[in-house]
């Protein structure tokens, strides 16, 4: 019997299986084809860097259904001690604190009943309101911009949010969407005057009811952050410049961390949406000298991935890298920049 000469019919049950069979497939396919390059991505920021196993260097986990699947622990925590980077390492997380501050929020609504800012302390702005805070929507100004690193080490939480307040808005609030540090050290100051207690206190008791462990003093034992120039890394002290409050301090380790993510909705609650290859796609990145980090997540593939690096550098980043592999763009930019 020739191939040409036979003729399948399939029933609708049939069919709508085979098209479920097929379209797992392509999942798979993308899914297996997306791990590679994320890994041969790392494994390219590591040759260009030329990095060696005394170096700083990252933990990369990627979790799918909530499972871990994969693991790439690369470097030391410490270049003195050379203590070795493994899932268990506490590092500064950068902007990643930013959803740990907005699921506080979240997971408490009957402590925040009130809309707008002016209910909980006072606020020049009478229709800025704690969801333009929480989506970059306030049109405050970002501190960062209008402080030097010497006034950011010395002032208080307070005097902070009163000179955010002295600044013109940007835009109307929640007119725009605008980056902005300022306004979660507003929210910093609202949890602090709703709970009666300080910010740091009351973030690691709320997340120890859930039973995540969650430090803002740094230890010995954590990962210290570098800036390389060069071949010469430099250790980065964790001033406030470099912590911030809300915005920016938290110590975790990455499997810790991801345990604010209680299911899919979570991650569109406390990330942004982004650009990808794979459907739907949420994220958050966070940078300081010394630090780069990456939390993401691919819903038509229930996968997460999470990057946390002790050291940073102007040329190159990692989360860079993986962000180009989740977008389906070619890792170019590696031949074109030069170390």
């Amino acid at each position: 019997m020739s191939w040409y000469g036979t003729c399948n019919v399939l029933s609708e049950e049939d069919g709508l299986r085979h098209l479920e069979i097929k379209g797992y497939a392509m999942l798979i396919s993308k899914y297996l084809d997306l791990v590679n390059k994320i890994q041969a991505n790392a494994i390219a920021y590591k040759r260009k860097l030329r990095l060696e196993v005394n170096d700083p260097g990252y933990i990369l986990q990627l979790r799918k259904n909530n499972q871990l699947v994969h693991e790439d622990c690369f470097g030391v925590k410490d270049q003195k001690t050379k203590a070795p980077i493994n899932s268990k390492t506490n590092f500064l997380m950068a902007s990643l604190a930013k959803p740990v501050v907005a699921n506080i929020i979240l997971d408490n609504l009957d402590h925040f009943p009130e809309k707008y800012v002016n209910e909980y302390i006072y606020s020049p702005h009478n229709k800025l309101t704690l969801s333009d805070l929480i989506r970059h929507r306030s049109g405050l100004s970002d501190y960062l911009s209008f402080l030097n690193k010497k006034t950011i080490n010395e002032i208080s939480l307070d005097d902070l949010v009163k000179s955010i307040f002295l600044q013109d808005l940007k835009f109307n609030c929640g007119q725009q969407s605008e980056y902005s540090n300022s306004g979660y050290i507003i929210l910093t100051k609202i949890i602090e005057t709703v709970f009666q207690g300080d910010y740091c206190q009351v973030v690691k008791e709320k997340y120890l009811e859930k039973n995540i462990d969650f430090n803002f003093l740094n230890q010995k034992s954590y990962a210290s952050n570098y800036y390389k120039k060069g071949d010469v890394y430099k250790k980065i002290p964790h001033t406030r410049y470099i912590t911030g409050w809300g915005d920016g301090l938290l110590y975790a380790n990455a499997s810790e961390y991801t345990k604010i993510f209680s299911g899919p909705l979570k991650y569109k609650q406390l990330l942004h949406p982004g650009r990808s290859c794979c459907g739907e796609f949420y994220y958050h990145i966070g940078g300081v000298p010394g630090v780069d980090t990456l939390i993401g997540y691919l819903a038509e593939m229930d996968l997460e991935i999470i990057l946390i690096c002790n050291s940073s550098n102007d040329n190159l980043r990692l989360s860079d890298l993986i962000l180009d592999s989740i977008e389906g763009k070619d890792n170019q930019q590696l031949s074109e920049i030069q170390i």
